[in-house]
């Protein structure tokens, strides 16, 4: 999921995620960036970032299934 969501966000923005190596600190400061880039996108696909930030959280446990991203991208 969370490797989908970072192809989700370089096909939406154009844009390479780029490597975090596992620093939560360094994770949080590239999606700022993220959410940023994909602001001019929300308006044609609401709920994009939301669902992004979900895909792509830090710890795997926090991050939703497979099945119910595929839910939300059809809603979207």
């Amino acid at each position: 999921v969370y490797a989908l969501g970072l192809i989700l966000y370089e096909i939406t923005t154009g844009n390479r995620f780029g490597r975090t190596g596992g620093d939560s600190v360094k994770h949080a400061a590239r999606l700022e960036k993220a959410v940023l880039d994909l602001a001019e996108y929300e308006s044609g696909a609401p709920g994009l970032t939301e669902l992004f930030l979900k895909m792509v959280a830090f710890e795997p446990e926090d991050r939703p299934k497979a099945r119910d991203v595929e839910r939300a991208l059809r809603e979207i």
